[in-house]
């Protein structure tokens, strides 16, 4: 059940139906206190956490995630620790509160080298380049941007890659490097485009997919209908059949009725006629007997 209400509301969550996403992620964090599943209980609360991210509730997104980093850092779990922490601080980026992101920023680091998580580590990275791009301290936002930018390209991950490229090209623009800031917007557009074409490949592929699927459906549709004509035409020929067998019986039945009673009516009729032979033959004996007594 919990993992029912999960996965429902990812759905809502994947159809911007945020309300529903909520109160299906808030479903599932009961059963997990219910069954005192502290790390289920923990990924549900990070979840909310991004889907109030997503609807601009930068506030209550960040208590959902304090909720979250205070049981992954209670059980151990650094992996959540970690992601809770570079959400918390992207978002305080995001709204300027600065004082505590390089503190959030460290300990999600650390953890990360020590992990080996590249993917967190690209998100640490350009976090980073954020934070000092706000900071006004160029050498260090540009230089953690193009680690991060470096790390995403050694690793294919196109989408960081691509995000990345424009950061830099935003950090080069604010400080007055107009041809380094050039040379990465085009690299941003490249990437962009070549991202855009792959999704729009991707759902061409997809209406494809789904429009043979649906014409499969279609035909198997129709030939269950079909089967469903067949069988009822079976059943109406079976069900005519029978009633043809049933009336060709009681028509047998019938005429052997007439039959029978027909010769058992001969057969009265023969005997009445012979008894009204007897009659008539004694009649006569008598009419001789007293002829002769007379």
């Amino acid at each position: 059940i919990r993992d029912s209400y999960n996965n429902i509301a990812v759905i809502y969550r994947q159809q911007k139906k945020f309300d529903l996403a909520l109160e299906y992620y808030e479903k599932a964090v009961d059963i997990h206190k219910l069954s005192d599943n502290k790390l289920g209980e923990a990924q549900a609360l990070n979840n909310m956490a991004v889907v109030y991210e997503a609807i601009l509730l930068y506030d209550t997104a960040i208590e959902y995630y304090n909720k979250a980093l205070s049981i992954f850092i209670e059980m151990g779990y650094k992996t959540g620790e970690c992601t809770a922490l570079t959400n918390i601080a992207g978002i305080e980026i995001m709204q300027k509160n600065l004082s505590k992101v390089p503190e959030k920023l460290t300990k999600a680091q650390e953890i990360a080298e020590d992990t080996e998580d590249n993917y967190r580590l690209i998100t640490i990275y350009g976090l980073w380049g954020q934070y000092y791009l706000e900071r006004k301290d160029f050498n260090n936002a540009i230089k953690n941007s193009l680690e991060a930018h470096n790390l995403a390209k050694q690793i294919n991950s196109n989408a960081h890659y691509t995000e990345l490229s424009l950061q830099i090209s935003i950090i080069y623009e604010t400080f007055a490097f107009y041809k380094d800031a050039l040379e990465y917007h085009k690299l941003y557009h490249q990437n962009h485009d070549s991202i855009y074409n792959i999704q729009k490949s991707e759902i061409i592929e997809k209406l494809s997919a789904d429009f043979q699927l649906m014409e499969k459906e279609s035909k198997l549709e129709l030939q269950k209908k079909e089967i469903e004509i067949l069988e009822k035409s079976k059943k109406i020929a079976k069900f005519r059949n029978f009633s043809l067998l049933i009336a060709v019986v009681l028509m047998i039945i019938i005429v052997l009725s007439m039959i029978y009673f027909h010769s058992k009516k001969l057969k009265t009729q023969t005997l009445i006629n012979e008894k009204n032979l007897e009659i008539k033959e004694s009649e006569k004996q008598i009419l001789e007997l007293n002829l002769k007594n007379q």
